[in-house]
């Protein structure tokens, strides 16, 4: 293990986690640096304030090359387009774990939303606030977004096959701190709790966090209700951490249809296939999707194609 002590704390950390393999020990970038910090003594563990600082003396080109130097074994730190937006929302994910360390070391037992008939409790929302200024302003954003959605809440949780809910409320005022896909970063404008039930039957917010926008273009649900209801429910922000892969996600929502449910799906996605490339990556976005194989160079069409077709096998 790597000590910091070394003149480039940015070389330290990325040289560390993400080696040769790195992927095969670790499914994701943040399990990666759970993995590599686990074993650390806290005192010996990185300071983000100087990793930005780091970030902030180089421009593009020179974090580029400064990454291919550390032997950064990253997909995303071989462009120099992505190098910028994979480091910097790595360490908005470390400053992210020192705050929910911070306050589950002062306030371990976080509070219950006040209504009575909303069971489902913040236990999950604590711990993985991404975005978020503080906790305390997590717990109170998320608790408007569950009375916002009182009815949805409470079909949740009368429902003994439940999909997994996302509940998105616009924010009174611009908080928190949002990255964007081009690196920039700006206040979040829409609180997102997801909902989730645990083995012994209590609900519970499985985590939450901010986006940059209030979407109020037109509502996908109404010509693509399934596909937006696995776009929306199940590949949300944390969904690599949740199911490693889209196929896996998928099985998961599968698990809730019936076989009209699945034609129905397949019939969706006949229709927003007819409809022009631009378009169909339009909808997915849309739908929330935080997969979207077309920012990544891959093609939009041919995923929603193997959708279908594992919604038919």
């Amino acid at each position: 293990m790597l000590d910091f002590h070394g003149d480039d704390l940015l070389e330290q950390v990325f040289a560390g986690c993400f080696y040769p393999d790195w992927d095969e020990e670790t499914a994701t970038p943040y399990a990666a640096l759970d993995h590599y910090f686990g074993g650390m003594q806290a005192g010996k563990q990185p300071e983000t304030a100087r990793l930005m600082r780091e970030i902030a003396g180089r421009d593009d080109t020179e974090l580029l090359r400064a990454l291919r130097a550390f032997h950064c074994y990253h997909e995303d730190s071989f462009r120099a387009d992505t190098a910028r937006p994979f480091v910097l929302t790595l360490v908005d994910y470390l400053e992210t774990g020192r705050r929910a360390e911070r306050y589950e070391r002062d306030a371990p037992h976080p509070p219950r939303d006040p209504d009575p008939e909303l069971v489902t409790d913040l236990g999950g929302a604590w711990s993985v606030a991404s975005t978020f200024d503080d906790i305390d302003q997590a717990n109170h954003e998320v608790g408007l977004a569950l009375r916002a959605n009182r009815e949805l809440v409470l079909a949740f949780g009368h429902n003994e096959r439940p999909d997994v809910p996302t509940l998105r409320t616009p924010v009174a005022e611009p908080v928190g701190t949002v990255i964007l896909n081009d690196g920039r970063f700006v206040r979040g404008r829409t609180a997102v709790a997801v909902l989730r039930r645990r083995p012994d039957g209590s609900d519970y917010v499985h985590t939450s966090y901010l986006e940059a926008e209030v979407d109020d273009g037109p509502d996908p649900r109404s010509d693509y209700p399934l596909l937006h209801l696995y776009l929306d429910g199940y590949l949300h922000q944390d969904w690599p951490d949740d199911y490693g892969t889209w196929e896996r996600a998928f099985d998961a929502y599968l698990r809730n249809r019936s076989a009209d449910e699945r034609r129905a799906l397949q019939a969706e996605i006949a229709h927003l296939r007819a409809q022009p490339d631009a378009e169909q990556t339009d909808v997915i976005v849309r739908c929330h999707s935080y997969l979207v194989p077309s920012r990544k160079g891959e093609d939009d069409s041919e995923w929603l194609d193997a959708i279908s077709r594992r919604a038919a096998a």
